[in-house]
């Protein structure tokens, strides 16, 4: 994925490189180089302009794959490391740089597109360094530098904003032909913002020096001026009296700057967003979901019959409608969410924290209505349709990657269902809203019509293949939907309060089941998953501890599987750590999928992991891989019990063995069965 995104930027730049050429900045698209620490100790050019090799003296043809350290070995590590802190944490920063290697100094703005990419755009400013050195140093030839020097000096007095003195460069700079023309005007008229040079000078007042500080201003005829403003401030009886300060024109720098931008990250014909800048938003908005606990939708759009009305009236008749139906999506997204034209006729949109899914129906059928709008075409009337498919973070995927695909899957199957209409992405149940709705119904009544049942694996060591304990998993019955698996109505359920009922009654019949099952098997231990949400409240440890009184079983056979999510929460860890207080002891599932905070999982005695299924999968194809290995280590740290679920071979077992997993399980080795099928079983054992 990376060395696509890569080669996409890359590729994206040589669309503009006559642009990049005729640029008198230096230019250079470069490429971080990390240790094995993810520390930056080098970069790699990956593409650089002319104005570059004028500025560096470096030829094109011996920078471009090579790193800086191959080309100017005396290149400072602080340089380096800025650059990285640039590339890796996507920053936008003007900051000098001299380069020894060189005896150069430069103003360099680095940014970065893209995570582990920067771009430097940069001045030669060795002359404007030397002239400061001059200024302070050769007072004799000052006259002569003050009026021949290009950059534009000028001394202002500190409340009026007076021009006291000026060379003819900053005449020149702000249109004036004659000095003395200038020289009648306040400095203060020449702000585009009057906001702009209160806020210059009360920096000034603050800290006595302010360096190339980016300022709007403006011309003897009106036109705007982008400067950068180095200013110090003087004294006088100890009170501060006049300013001095060097101004330089970087007008065609920023526009060049902006124009880089908007090629960067614009869609050249509808003005969206393209699909570089939305990857790079949706990245940021999971991140910020995820921290805050919100949802995040992504909606995937195809514009139905596009191609007909290309082929028909030609592309300048479908950029019409690209460019009209881009602007009419617009027209009814919030500000604060984003749409994209991610290439053809396909759109996506990104919606943070909605208040509820029907929120996200309307708005899909009101782009669908907008979009069935006629459009005029001289005096044709062009009509399409879109197909609109929806995906929700984090219910329907973990990352973006999936989210995406199952946008574009809903996507498809709208247009199954006949075009012009929208689908929310569902998993194995595929049901719409209002199905789904029907569904949570059914479920809600489950309880009380005892459609919920418990089916039990056993689980053996891995050495001598003995029983050791039994996992309990959820089922139901329906009367209208027959079996369903609990990864099917669990979802459902964990969306409304019915999933605390639905774990109360698990306990409770888990506690029963073991009673029973050791009348036959004295050190029988049961397992029973329990979902995160279920911690959040003291509900929970209420009814467990109802169920271990009711029960009379000894607490210590009694094993609850949680999320690492659940150990990262400390609401849920302060349960968890009361739940051990009754004696119940804790497996952590899913081990080595996603991130586990140590700190919390020593605050834990934790008897066990389960090893994430996918470690379990690959010992089929391939040797342990260094993560598995790396897990179980860690594992055998915290003295807790490796088991690993669903064994699929005899192979599998024979390798978990040798890695010294403990226990295992899975329908390889045993099925789910019921209570009375458990204890026929457990009788043969």
């Amino acid at each position: 994925m990376r060395n696509e995104n890569l080669s996409y930027i890359v590729n994206t730049h040589s669309h503009f490189h006559p642009f990049i050429e005729s640029m008198l900045n230096g230019y250079a698209v470069n490429e971080i180089v990390l240790d094995y620490k993810h520390k930056p100790v080098d970069y790699r050019f990956l593409e650089v302009n002319t104005a570059f090799e004028t500025l560096t003296g470096l030829k094109k043809e011996k920078v471009i794959g090579k790193s800086i350290l191959d080309i100017l070995p005396r290149t400072e590590l602080d340089w380096i490391e800025l650059c990285g802190d640039v590339a890796l944490n996507q920053k936008d920063i003007t900051t000098e740089y001299f380069s020894a290697a060189l005896n150069k100094t430069f103003q360099v703005r680095i940014f970065s597109p893209q995570k582990g990419i920067f771009i430097t755009v940069f001045n030669d400013i060795t002359s404007l360094k030397e002239a400061h050195h001059k200024l302070q140093s050769q007072k004799d030839s000052y006259a002569s530098l003050f009026n021949n020097i290009r950059v534009g000096l000028i001394r202002t007095s500190i409340n009026k904003g007076e021009i006291l003195q000026a060379n003819p460069a900053c005449a020149e700079l702000f249109g004036f032909e004659k000095l003395d023309d200038f020289m009648q005007n306040s400095i203060i008229e020449l702000f585009k913002d009057s906001d702009d040079r209160k806020a210059h000078r009360a920096k000034l007042l603050r800290n006595g020096k302010v360096n190339h500080t980016i300022l709007q201003m403006k011309k003897s005829n009106a036109k705007s001026l982008t400067v950068s403003v180095s200013s110090t401030l003087h004294y006088e009886n100890n009170l501060p009296v006049w300013i001095d300060s060097t101004i330089q024109d970087i007008s065609k720098q920023k526009r060049s700057e902006e124009k880089l931008f908007q090629l960067a990250h614009v869609d050249a014909l509808t003005g969206l967003s393209n699909r570089h800048s939305f990857m790079s938003r949706l990245e940021t908005s999971l991140q910020k979901a995820s921290r805050y606990k919100h949802k995040c939708a992504v909606l995937f759009l195809d514009l139905d019959g596009f191609k007909g009305i290309n082929d028909t009236y030609g592309h300048s008749a479908g950029d019409l409608v690209l460019t009209v139906t881009a602007q009419r999506i617009k027209n009814l997204i919030r500000k604060t969410d984003l749409v994209a034209r991610m290439g053809g006729d396909e759109f996506t949109i990104i919606i943070e924290d909605f208040d509820n899914i029907r929120a996200l129906n309307i708005l899909a059928k009101k782009i669908i209505q907008a979009v069935s709008k006629n459009i005029a075409l001289q005096e044709r009337e062009l009509s399409l349709t879109t197909s609109i498919g929806i995906s929700i973070y984090p219910d329907d995927a973990p990352d973006l990657e999936g989210l995406l695909k199952n946008a574009d899957d809903a996507m498809y199957r709208a247009k199954e269902l006949g075009k012009n209409t929208l689908q929310f992405f569902t998993k194995d149940l595929n049901i719409d809203l209002v199905n789904k709705m029907v569904f949570e119904n059914h479920l809600k009544h489950a309880l009380d019509k005892d459609e919920l049942h418990l089916f039990y694996q056993p689980r053996i060591t891995s050495d001598k293949h003995e029983l050791v304990g039994v996992e309990a998993s959820l089922r139901w019955f329906s009367d209208s939907y027959g079996w369903v698996s609990p990864n099917d109505f669990l979802p459902v359920a964990l969306q409304s309060d019915i999933i605390n009922k639905i774990f109360s009654w698990a306990i409770k019949s888990a506690c029963i089941a073991l009673k029973k099952f050791q009348s036959q098997k004295e050190e029988l231990n049961l397992s029973l998953s329990i979902a995160s949400k279920c911690l959040e409240t003291r509900y929970f440890f209420l009814e467990l501890r109802k169920a271990l009184f009711i029960s009379k079983i000894n607490p210590e056979f009694l094993h609850l599987q949680v999320s690492q999510e659940a150990i990262n929460n400390e609401k849920s860890l302060q349960q968890l750590q009361e739940i051990e207080g009754l004696g119940v002891k804790i497996i952590i599932n899913n081990f080595g999928k996603g991130v586990t905070c140590l700190e919390n999982f020593e605050k834990l005695k934790v008897v066990g992991v389960k090893i994430d299924k996918s470690y379990i999968q690959d010992l089929n194809k391939q040797s342990p891989s260094q993560t598995l290995l790396t897990l179980i280590s860690l594992a055998k740290c915290f003295d807790a019990k490796l088991i690993a679920d669903e064994i699929e071979s005899d192979l599998q077992l024979l390798i978990l063995d040798k890695l010294s997993v403990h226990q295992a399980q899975g329908s390889h080795l045993y099925a789910y069965t019921n209570e009375e099928q458990t204890r026929s079983l457990l009788s043969t054992l």
